[in-house]
């Protein structure tokens, strides 16, 4: 256990994640500035400023990719240089949001997944692929009312995705996507 190595900073610390190249952890503070660890979270060194509002990161393909929450902006960000600096990286149009991102080291593949505004009020499931986090392909753009907020694929090539529905506000649903084909459909 480590005690007082992050700053004490009001909100949160989101998602520590592992980079399997240069052996350091990242992790971001609710208020956007994301911090690396060399020495398995003993010391912790502020890196950069997140580019957006990121809600997730992954790191896979010698980069870190991170989902941009901003609505309908139809872009992640890239970093290959261990997050110290962020790129822009435009995404297949569809997306009004990007709610959640995974990398699958057995298909080699990020996956992100979300929603687009259907225009009758709901918001219906969207998710997209990418063998680099450059090239982008969208799976799933039909008319599934669910907002897709979690995403994990397995090593046999199969995903699951939940969420919830919306109508004018969040609520109850049934409906999860399953994928096993890795995401294709």
């Amino acid at each position: 256990t480590h005690a007082g190595v992050l700053p004490s900073l009001q909100g949160s610390w989101i998602a520590p994640r592992y980079n399997t190249v240069t052996g350091t952890w990242l992790t971001k503070h609710f208020a956007g500035q994301f911090y690396r660890s060399a020495d398995a979270g003993a010391s912790w060194t502020n890196v950069s400023t997140s580019p957006a509002t990121s809600l997730l990161y992954e790191f896979g393909y010698g980069k870190w990719i991170a989902t941009d929450g901003d609505y309908n902006v139809n872009r992640v960000w890239s970093s290959t240089d261990d997050a110290n600096s962020w790129q822009s990286v435009s995404i297949s149009s569809g997306m009004s949001y990007i709610n959640c991102i995974t990398w699958n080291e057995y298909d080699s593949q990020f996956v992100i997944a979300g929603g687009n505004w259907a225009g009758d009020g709901t918001i219906d499931a969207r998710v997209q692929t990418s063998p680099d986090g450059v090239t982008w392909t969208a799976r799933e753009s039909g008319s599934t009312k669910v907002v897709l907020n979690n995403i994990q694929g397995d090593n046999a090539g199969n995903y699951i995705a939940t969420g919830w529905t919306y109508s004018g506000g969040y609520g109850p649903t049934t409906v999860y996507m399953y994928s096993t084909d890795n995401a294709a459909t």
